[in-house]
């Protein structure tokens, strides 16, 4: 499967998750939904029901939930401009909420494919220490340096403390029994010693929750830290990719594999449902800033006032993807 096509898979699911959040919300607070649209531009097909359209556009990237009342005044109790600001403000978070909730989800299959790590030796790298004395797949190993070994992360940090050439002492668990070795530790990364053995992994649901959970707030984290180092200007523009930029990252990725592909596309997803949240005009964001505002003073501003700033948004936003496209380009063009 081609960059590109791998790209429009990727992109249709996470908008497809992203508009089904706007969608449910709405329906189930009792706001009317004129149309689900996945997809932008000309229509391929559409199908109604309930009073609702549900379309497929030609454009694969994009979509939306055209809601009564969004943008122009109504006097239909289930329009949005009727909605309380709670109301309006749950149908607007819950398109990025459902793209958080998706990276969590994708990050917790990834953890559970690759499972925990444990003492038990999978493999054994060729002339390192562990081969040189004997190491077997299936050993397990219960002791280090006169310390009961319980976890990997425990096995790990004590070989990190060891330096290279350091004599040591390893007990085994081989076939029910236990095997004592003295050895002297191989030479890692920056003087530290090196043991030689891959674990065997296995499915661990606790730890696929916790590492999932932790993986998914350092990537908000980080995404945070980008767009602060962005505003204060220690990064520039041309670090932003656009829709070119994620195809060939995409590309990149799906040469590692297809949790390597899966992996991006949660982080991919964090990325959309934060961006959706930036106080800015014709983003999920910006609409709630307005939200906020209207619960302060009790009062909303006029539907075509809102919608007028909002398609302003869109023009500048516009003209940046524009712009941002045409840096990937010149990256991707560049020698």
């Amino acid at each position: 499967m081609s960059a590109i096509i791998q790209a429009i898979v990727i992109f249709f699911l996470l908008i497809l998750v992203h508009e089904f959040g706007h969608y449910i919300v709405a329906k189930k607070s009792g706001t009317h939904v004129y149309e689900f649209a996945i997809g932008m531009g000309p229509l391929i097909r559409s199908f109604e029901k309930k009073g609702t359209r549900y379309s497929l556009r030609l454009i694969p990237i994009g979509g939306y939930v055209r809601l009564e009342g969004e943008d122009k005044e109504t006097e239909s109790p289930t329009g949005f401009s009727h909605q309380p600001p709670w109301k309006k403000f749950l149908i607007l978070f819950a398109g990025a909420f459902m793209n958080f909730l998706l990276a969590w989800v994708v990050f917790f299959l990834l953890f559970s494919i690759l499972g925990e790590a444990t003492t038990e030796i999978d493999q054994i790298i060729p002339e390192s220490a562990a081969e040189v004395h004997g190491f077997q797949s299936g050993d397990r190993i219960i002791e280090f340096q006169g310390v009961a070994i319980e976890t990997w992360d425990h096995l790990s940090n004590a070989i990190k403390e060891t330096t290279a050439k350091q004599p040591v002492s390893v007990t085994l668990l081989r076939n029910g029994s236990e095997t004592s070795f003295s050895l002297q530790m191989g030479e890692g990364e920056n003087g530290h010693g090196y043991l030689g053995i891959i674990p065997k992994r296995g499915f661990n649901f606790w730890f696929s929750l916790r590492s999932s959970w932790l993986y998914f707030w350092q990537g908000m984290g980080l995404l945070v830290g980008f767009f602060r180092e962005l505003i204060q200007g220690k990064v520039g523009a041309d670090a932003v990719a656009g829709p070119i930029g994620i195809v060939t990252m995409i590309g990149e990725a799906s040469q590692y594999g297809w949790l390597a592909l899966l992996n991006l596309a949660g982080l991919i997803s964090i990325n959309l449902g934060f961006v959706n949240l930036l106080p800015i005009p014709a983003l999920d964001g910006g609409r709630i800033l307005f939200v906020l505002v209207e619960a302060i003073r009790r009062k909303p501003i006029p539907p075509e006032k809102e919608g007028w700033i909002h398609f302003v948004g869109f023009a500048l936003m516009l003209g940046l993807l524009i712009l941002i496209t045409y840096q990937d380009l010149l990256r991707l063009l560049r020698p």
